[in-house]
C-alpha cells in the first residue's frame, strides 16, 4: 500500500488525480496539498514519509514544485517525485519523472505500478 501526495494549487486537479488513483489502486493512501509550503508541512508531520509526491510545477507561494522536489530529494530518501505541468519542463529539477498536463493516465499510472520507465539505450 503506497503513500501518494498530491501537490497542486487546482483542487479539481487533486481530485481527478486521485480518483484515478484510486479507481486502479484502491489501498492507496492519498494526501492532499495545495501548495508546495502545505505540502512541505506534511511531509515534516508525518512519521511515515511518502512512497510518491505528485506536483505540478507552478504553484503561489514560495515553494514550487522544482523547489519543492529538491527539498525532498534532500530529505526524503526514497521518495518517487513526479513533477507535472502544462508548460514545457523546467531545465533542471530534481523529479524522477515529469508529465505534460493533462497528464497520461496510462504513463502515470505505470510509474506508480511500476517506477520509472526503463530508457532505451
Amino acid at each position: 500500500m503506497k503513500l501518494i501526495l498530491i501537490v497542486d494549487d487546482d483542487a479539481v486537479s487533486r481530485v481527478a488525480l486521485s480518483g484515478v488513483i484510486k479507481t486502479r489502486r484502491p489501498k492507496a493512501r492519498i494526501v492532499h496539498a495545495e501548495c508546495g509550503d502545505s505540502a512541505w508541512r506534511v511531509i515534516q508531520r508525518f512519521a511515515e514519509k511518502p512512497d510518491i509526491v505528485i506536483s505540478d510545477v507552478n504553484m503561489p507561494g514560495e515553494t514550487d514544485g522544482v523547489k519543492l522536489a529538491e527539498m525532498i530529494e534532500q530529505s526524503c530518501k526514497g521518495t518517487h517525485i513526479i513533477l507535472v505541468s502544462g508548460n514545457p519542463e523546467p531545465n533542471r529539477h530534481k523529479a524522477h519523472n515529469f508529465l505534460n498536463k493533462p497528464v497520461p493516465v496510462g504513463v502515470l499510472m505505470e510509474i506508480i505500478e511500476n517506477g520509472p520507465p526503463k530508457k532505451k539505450a
